[in-house]
C-alpha cells in the first residue's frame, strides 16, 4: 500500500511537469511594428508566493527581452539610451496545495507604454508548475506574440512618438464630471462604504478629500451599479472613529454570503511613531494618541475579510507623516519608517501611493491626484484595456499607476499607486458593462 501510494505521487508528480511542457514559437511583429525600440523594466511580483517567487522577477525581465528581440522588437538595456516606449510586466504569483504537491501558477500582464502612458496591456497565463522558475519564457513568449498582434500597437508604432487615437492623454487633465459617468450593469449583490474627511477636527484638511468621496460614492452607484440602500457615505464630522467602525459593524451584519465590499477612504492617513503601524485618522483623531484615536488599517482589512469572500479597498491617503494626505504629532519629524500592511485573505487594497511617498493633489486642482485617475478609469470606462465591457483590479491598477506616476512627476515629486492583493483577487471585476468614454 505504502508502495502504491508513493507511485501514485510520482504519476501526480510528474503529470504536473508535464502538464507545463511545450514552449510555443514566437511569431514575427508585422513590418509596421518591427524595429520598435523598447526598454523592459524590472517585472513586480505580486500574489500569496511573490516573496517565495522573488527570482522569477529577473528570470521573466530576460525572457521577455529575449522574446521581444525575437519578434522584432529593438529592445534597449539603458533606460537613459532612446527607446519608443517602455515595456512593463506585472505578475501575480499564486501557490496551489502543500509541499510535495505544492504547484505554483503565474498570472502575468505585460504593458506597453510612453511617458506614463498605456499603449495597450496583454494578460498571460502561464499554468500550474511545481517550482517558480522554468517556464518564464512560455509566460514571455504568450505575451509578446499577444503583443505584436494588438493594433493599438501597431497604430502607435506607425506614429513614432505622435498622440495615437485610443491612447489615454493626460498632460492636462481634464475636472472630473459626475453627471458625465458612464452607466454600468447592476451589482445588487455589492455593498459599499465611502469615507471623506477634509474639515478635521484638530488637524489640517486634505483639500479636496470631502468631493473625491461624494464624486467616488456617485460614481458607485451609476457605474458600479451599487444599490442605493447598500452604500453608506458618511463626510468630515460624521466620520469619527465611532462613526466608521459602526459602519464597519453595519457592513458585517448585513452582507450576505456570497456578496462583496468595496470601501473607499479619503483624508488623512498617520504612522504609530514607535512601531511604524499605518493608522486611518477619523475626523477626532489626534496623531499623537493614535492608538486610542485612530483606526489601524489592519483592523479594517480584517474585519472585511471576515464579512465578505471579497472586498475592494481604496485608499487616497499616505502614511509617511511627510505631508500630503498624512500627518505626524507636532513636533515630529517625518522620519518614521512605515511598516508595509500585508495582504489579508480575501480583501484587495489599492492605495494611492507607497508607505514612504505623499499622496498629493492634482497639480493646478483641487482632487486627490489618485482618486481623480480612480473616476477617470472607472467612471469614464477608460480602464478598460481589453474592450470587454469589464474593468477588473489589475486593470484598473494598470491604468491609474502609470498616469499617477507622471503626473506627480510634473510636481516634482514621487506617487505610486500600489495594489497589495492575496490569491487571484487582482482578476475581481470592479465595474462591468461599461463603455469607455
Amino acid at each position: 500500500m505504502h508502495n502504491l501510494s508513493l507511485h501514485f505521487l510520482g504519476l501526480v508528480l510528474g503529470m504536473s511537469i508535464v502538464a507545463g511542457c511545450g514552449t510555443p514559437k514566437i511569431v514575427k511583429a508585422p513590418p509596421n511594428i518591427e524595429g520598435l525600440r523598447v526598454f523592459v523594466s524590472e517585472p513586480r511580483l505580486t500574489g500569496d508566493a511573490a516573496s517565495e517567487c522573488a527570482a522569477l522577477a529577473p528570470a521573466l525581465r530576460s525572457a521577455t527581452h529575449s522574446a521581444l528581440l525575437k519578434a522584432g522588437f529593438d529592445v534597449v538595456t539603458d533606460m537613459s539610451a532612446p527607446h519608443d516606449a517602455v515595456a512593463n510586466v506585472n505578475a501575480e504569483v499564486v501557490s496551489h496545495g502543500l509541499w510535495p504537491l505544492k504547484t505554483y501558477e503565474t498570472n502575468a500582464f505585460l504593458s506597453l507604454e510612453r511617458d506614463g502612458t498605456i499603449i495597450d496591456q496583454v494578460e498571460g497565463d502561464s499554468g500550474q508548475y511545481r517550482s517558480c522558475t522554468g517556464y518564464e519564457q512560455t509566460v514571455a513568449t504568450n505575451l509578446v506574440n499577444s503583443l505584436s498582434a494588438s493594433e493599438r500597437v501597431a497604430r502607435f508604432a506607425s506614429s513614432r512618438g505622435t498622440n495615437v487615437a485610443g491612447v489615454a492623454q493626460s498632460d492636462s487633465p481634464t475636472p472630473i464630471v459626475p453627471s458625465e459617468f458612464v452607466a454600468g450593469a447592476p451589482q445588487p449583490s455589492t455593498w459599499a462604504l465611502v469615507i471623506g474627511i477634509e474639515r478635521y477636527r484638530d488637524v489640517p484638511p486634505p483639500t479636496g478629500a470631502r468631493q473625491d468621496a461624494e464624486y467616488f460614492a456617485a460614481m458607485l452607484q451609476r457605474t458600479a451599479g451599487v444599490p442605493e440602500d447598500q452604500l453608506r457615505l458618511i463626510l468630515d464630522e460624521r466620520a469619527t472613529r465611532s462613526d466608521i467602525d459602526k459602519e464597519l459593524a453595519w457592513l458585517e451584519k448585513n452582507v450576505p454570503a456570497g456578496a462583496r465590499i468595496i470601501v473607499y477612504f479619503s483624508g488623512h492617513g498617520t504612522p504609530d511613531t514607535a512601531k511604524g503601524t499605518p493608522y486611518l485618522l477619523p475626523y477626532d483623531g489626534d496623531p499623537k494618541y493614535v492608538e486610542r484615536t485612530s483606526i489601524p488599517l489592519s483592523e479594517v482589512t480584517a474585519r472585511l475579510g471576515r464579512a465578505s469572500s471579497e472586498s475592494m479597498v481604496f485608499l487616497d491617503s499616505c502614511f509617511s507623516g511627510a505631508g500630503g494626505r498624512s500627518v505626524l504629532p507636532s513636533g515630529t519629524r517625518p522620519l518614521v519608517r512605515v511598516t508595509e500592511p500585508s495582504p489579508q485573505a480575501h480583501v484587495a487594497v489599492l492605495s494611492a501611493s507607497s508607505v514612504t511617498e505623499v499622496a498629493g493633489q492634482l497639480p493646478g486642482g483641487t482632487s486627490g491626484l489618485f482618486t481623480h485617475f480612480l473616476l477617470e478609469g472607472l467612471g469614464y470606462g477608460r480602464a478598460d484595456r481589453d474592450g470587454d465591457g469589464q474593468i477588473t483590479l489589475g486593470e484598473l491598477e494598470a491604468y491609474v499607476r502609470p498616469l499617477v506616476s507622471k503626473a506627480a512627476r510634473r510636481d516634482h515629486r514621487d506617487q505610486t499607486p500600489v495594489l497589495s492583493v492575496e490569491g487571484r483577487l487582482s482578476s475581481a471585476v470592479v465595474v462591468s458593462g461599461v463603455n469607455a468614454k
